[in-house]
């Protein structure tokens, strides 16, 4: 009982020692290890003395899991216009961004499908069928395409005209050899059909006025749809985006939310050295006519699809044309029209367009960039396209731009 007693008792008095007591108790005896050092581990029995743990992992807390997550590339592709219409967005949204992406491309096939020519139920079949004829009744959306058609073809004086597709008949562009060409005879034939002012509208209802009257939009539908997706992606919130159709590109905001999206100039040769400059675009197209895309090789010369619509002929002022501006449709179609005039007639088309600015390489490899390029490209490096202030004394396209050389 006594024994009993006294065990007891030592309990007790050992759960009443505090920790402070123990460590003393610890400190006071030459055996005892020495204690942690804050931040490291206690040596264990048989660990070399000169072992540095690894870093202890972080407790999780709240703040754990309401971290951004990382910014990713998201990208979707499709064949659209002939081509592969391609959309990227940086987000961190991926699961939301991505039905959003689809919708795009949706919008972008199905404008193909109303503008197509080659679709005998488009708007476009349509109103060539019925060339000659009574008005019919299209789409509001083809109307505002038309329109607009129109208001560049008064614009450039005829040089960007739709109705021009009363010529293609003639060429063939589909094969890389040819053994004949149009003859002059039968190119003369046509011209008179190719007139803008040929075209009426009213309200939702248009008609060309002649028989075998023909227009084509692919100079403007492409670029449409490049804005109409543009727009989707910003109505959704997202700002940090690049649009590809074929070799034509709009971009928004910034590649990585780092720095702005550089898009380079293409040259249909690749034969430039040094390259053609990079153009940062943010909020603008880049939009590029060029004669390496249709085209055929007779008697050892190129013939292009660019036709020029005084001439009934591949145009021959330039081999490519590239035109930066804040809509992709005005890129689109001001890249037509310059390629057509050259740089002296062409270039001042761009201070119509504010914040567009272009450069030409002509058949002999001559380079010209507009008057105000430096500006355009300035202005996407700080942010965007904005309305540019020429120079004292001199406009966008004054004899012709600045000539860079061969």
């Amino acid at each position: 009982m006594i024994m009993l007693k006294r065990f007891t008792f030592a309990l007790i008095a050992l759960a009443l020692l505090t920790p402070s007591a123990i460590l003393a108790q610890d400190e006071g005896s030459s055996d005892a290890a020495p204690a942690a050092k804050p931040g490291r581990k206690a040596d264990l029995p048989g660990q070399d003395k000169d072992w540095i743990p690894p870093p202890e992992q972080e407790d999780y807390t709240k703040d754990d899991y309401t971290r951004e997550a990382a910014i990713e590339e998201v990208t979707r592709k499709r064949p659209v216009f002939g081509g592969l219409f391609e959309v990227n967005v940086y987000t961190r949204e991926k699961a939301r961004v991505i039905p959003i992406l689809e919708r795009a491309l949706d919008e972008a096939r199905r404008i193909d499908g109303l503008m197509s020519e080659s679709n005998p139920e488009s708007d476009v079949s349509r109103i060539n069928a019925n060339a000659g004829g009574k008005m019919i009744d299209v789409q509001k959306e083809t109307i505002d395409i038309l329109e607009k058609a129109v208001e560049l073809s008064k614009l450039t004086n005829g040089a960007f005209d739709v109705t021009y597709n009363a010529l293609t008949p003639l060429w063939k562009f589909d094969e890389l050899v040819q053994t004949s060409i149009p003859k002059p005879a039968e190119i003369k034939k046509l011209l008179p059909l190719i007139d803008y002012k040929k075209i009426r509208i009213q309200k939702n209802q248009v008609v060309l006025l002649g028989k075998g009257m023909s227009i084509g939009l692919g100079g403007l539908a492409k670029g449409y749809a490049v804005d109409r997706v543009a727009a989707i992606f910003r109505e959704a919130g997202i700002q940090d985006f690049r649009i590809k159709a074929g070799h034509s590109v709009y971009a928004s905001g910034k590649a990585l939310g780092k720095k702005p999206w550089e898009i380079a100039i293409p040259d249909p040769r690749e034969a430039k050295k040094p390259p053609l400059p990079k153009a940062p675009l943010n909020g603008a197209a880049l939009f590029t006519s060029w004669d390496n895309e249709k085209y055929f090789v007779y008697n050892g010369r190129r013939y292009h699809n660019i036709l020029d619509p005084a001439t009934g002929m591949p145009a021959d002022k330039a081999r490519s044309v590239s035109v930066i501006a804040p809509s992709a449709l005005d890129a689109d179609a001001l890249a037509v029209a310059i390629f057509i005039l050259g740089p002296e007639k062409g270039f001042p088309l761009l201070k119509k367009k504010p914040g567009s600015a272009a450069v030409l390489i002509t058949p002999s490899d001559e380079i010209f960039f507009s008057d105000n390029f430096d500006q355009v490209i300035a202005a996407n490096k700080e942010g965007g396209t904005k309305k540019e202030e020429p120079a004292k004394g001199t406009s966008a396209g004054e004899k012709g731009g600045k000539k860079k050389g061969k």
